[in-house]
């Protein structure tokens, strides 16, 4: 039943914080085009942001 109760309490947006910002920042600021996150052993390692610039 503990090991239960540990994995109910485990929340990885919590513990990873200033991660998540920084991929919500880069999504908010790219209009047109891509942020790709690169994963290494279940761990972000990277992350890329790739913008368009659309002339329409």
């Amino acid at each position: 039943m503990n090991a239960q109760r540990a994995t109910l309490q485990h929340d990885p947006l919590a513990e990873n914080g200033e991660l998540v910002r920084q991929i919500l920042r880069a999504i908010q600021s790219v209009r047109y085009g891509q942020v790709q996150i690169i994963i290494q052993d279940p761990r972000v390692v990277q992350i890329d942001k790739t913008e368009k610039l659309r002339l329409v």
